[in-house]
Parts: C-alpha cells; structure tokens; sequence
C-alpha cells in the first residue's frame, strides 16, 4: 500500500493498494500525475494520481526492487 499525504492538512487524499508485499520505493513523475512505486516482490507499478488507479505494472525484474525512476515524458519506468 502506498499513501499520498496533503502536507497542509496532514490527510491521507488516496491510498493505493495492489502490491501483494510492502511498498519500499516511491517517486512522483516530474509533472506530478503519477506515482511509480516498487516492493520486494519485484514489481512495480504505475499509478494515476488523478483517479488513484494502477495504469502500468511491471513483473520482469529478477531482484527485489530497491529504486524506480519515471521517464520525463511518463512513458518508461526504470527499476
């Protein structure tokens, strides 16, 4: 499970679930609409923040999946 908190509030806006182990690595894309997240597990995953739905999963990583990066045009993910 992954969070996004409003800072000024202190509120949890939208929790994205969908990970079957916990979530270790974060990173918003440079715009801001999507957040990859990555677990031991060896996936990562892609998320809209708009909607708080996974657009993108990836399961081809041999390791446990200790960084993500996003692409600056949203279109790649590095794990």
């Amino acid at each position: 499970t992954a969070k996004v908190w409003d800072l000024s509030t202190g509120k949890c806006t939208m929790t994205m679930k969908g990970h079957k182990e916990d979530v270790h690595v974060v990173a918003f894309s440079d715009d801001g609409t999507q957040l990859s997240t990555a677990t031991w597990d060896n996936v990562g995953k892609v998320w809209d923040i708009a909607t708080g739905e996974c657009v993108s999963t990836t399961r081809g990583n041999h390791e446990d999946v200790n960084a993500c990066y996003l692409s600056n045009d949203g279109r790649y993910m590095a794990t």
